[in-house]
C-alpha cells in the first residue's frame, strides 16, 4: 500500500494532531567583551532562578540580570564564608567586583557571569 493510499489513523481528529507551537522567549545574544565594575550590590530581587540586582559604584549604578544564578561563579576575597551563600537573601549591600557583558540588543539588561564578594 503506498503512502498516498492508507488511511487515516482511526480515531485521531483533527484538534488532536494540532500539536501547539511552543513559545521561546528572546534569547540573549552577548556584545563585546566581558565588563567589570566594583560597587556595591543592591535591589537583589530573585524570581525562580532569575535574579536581578543594581551595582553602584560611585555616583552611578548599573541593573544586572542573570537567567539562572545557579550559572553565575561566586568567589570571596579576604575571606572565607562561613556557610553557602544565598545569593537572593545574601547579596544586598555587600561591597564586590561584578563582571558581565552587554546585550547586542541595547534594550536588554546586561547578565552577569560572577560576582566576587569583598569584605
Amino acid at each position: 500500500m503506498s503512502e498516498e493510499s492508507k488511511p487515516a489513523r482511526a480515531g485521531v481528529t483533527a484538534t488532536e494532531t494540532d500539536i501547539p507551537h511552543l513559545v521561546h522567549r528572546k534569547e540573549f545574544v552577548p556584545s563585546g567583551p566581558h565588563r567589570f565594575v566594583v560597587g556595591i550590590s543592591k535591589a537583589v530581587r530573585c524570581d525562580t532562578s532569575n535574579l536581578d540586582l543594581t551595582v553602584s559604584s560611585g555616583a552611578k549604578s548599573l541593573a544586572l540580570h542573570s537567567d539562572n544564578y545557579y550559572k553565575i561563579q561566586f568567589t570571596a576575597l579576604n575571606f572565607q564564608p562561613t556557610d553557602e551563600l544565598k545569593p537572593c537573601t545574601e547579596l544586598d549591600n555587600r561591597p564586590a567586583k561584578v563582571e558581565y557583558v552587554d546585550s547586542a540588543d541595547k534594550t536588554d539588561t546586561p547578565h552577569l557571569i560572577a560576582i566576587e564578594l569583598h569584605k
